[in-house]
């Protein structure tokens, strides 16, 4: 499987990660820097900023 650098898939964040693709080859797996994005993702929280501890987030 390869991979791919993206944004965190929690729509808030601003951070970058490592995706894997589909066994296709063609679309990123959702990709999350932290359990927090995973989770505020997962529950569908929307929030305008982050709170993911990484210095992207961190900033205004």
């Amino acid at each position: 499987m390869a991979s791919e650098t993206l944004e965190c898939a929690h729509n808030a964040c601003r951070c970058m990660v490592s995706s894997s693709l589909d066994d296709a080859g063609s679309d990123p797996l959702p990709a999350y820097c932290t359990d927090y994005c995973r989770n505020e993702a997962e529950n569908r929280e929307e929030h305008d900023v982050c709170d993911c501890g990484h210095p992207p987030c961190d900033s205004p």
